[in-house]
């Protein structure tokens, strides 16, 4: 009652409801489009939705958050940014994926480590999920982790590290073996020689 919110409306769906949502993230120009489903290992139809406490930020800084109620929504920003990473200091419980532009730019923004730390780890770990979903291809995966090769953060290493462990785990009487070995002996040999 004291913060004129609707504390209980939000905390009752996330309390009650099973699971919880892949926020869809799409930028063009000034325009952001977000989209939310149940994430799910497996493709079934389900229309289940949360109020989603939307945290993002933007190049310039800005933090903006919104609750995010709806299976669909769009708003537009005061300028296009040059990346927008939602689910600031990945607080929110939540997965995101990006449109194949924004998550470009957002893998520059890793390389240069524009990120915070939480948020390079946060990024990396929502990819990787979604690489087990099958939302996004093994190939993928691989090729948006090569955004990591100058990473020191030990937390994202060891994600990193373990995330391609599980893969080669899994992978391990298929022809794409190979791919996911090589992108590990290349992220071991850079975290072993700086």
């Amino acid at each position: 009652t004291a913060s004129g919110k609707p504390v209980k409306g939000v905390m009752d769906t996330w309390l009650h409801q099973t699971g919880f949502p892949v926020v869809d993230v799409s930028v063009k120009g000034k325009k952001v489009t977000l989209e939310q489903k149940r994430f799910q290992y497996s493709n079934t139809a389900d229309k289940t939705l949360w109020p989603v406490p939307l945290t993002f930020v933007t190049a310039n800084g800005s933090l903006e958050s919104r609750l995010f109620e709806k299976k669909e929504e769009k708003f537009t920003l005061s300028a296009p940014p040059r990346w927008l990473k939602a689910n600031s200091g990945q607080k929110g419980f939540y997965r995101v994926r990006y449109d194949k532009k924004s998550l470009k730019k957002l893998e520059e923004a890793v390389r240069k480590k524009e990120l915070p730390e939480a948020d390079r780890w946060g990024l990396h770990n929502d990819q990787f999920t979604l690489c087990l979903a099958g939302e996004i291809s093994l190939q993928q995966y691989l090729e948006f982790t090569r955004a990591y090769e100058k990473e020191d953060s030990s937390l994202v290493l060891i994600d990193l590290i373990s995330s391609l462990g599980w893969f080669a785990l899994l992978a391990h009487d298929e022809p794409f073996l190979a791919k996911i070995k090589e992108r590990q002996r290349e992220l071991y040999e850079k975290a072993f020689t700086d």
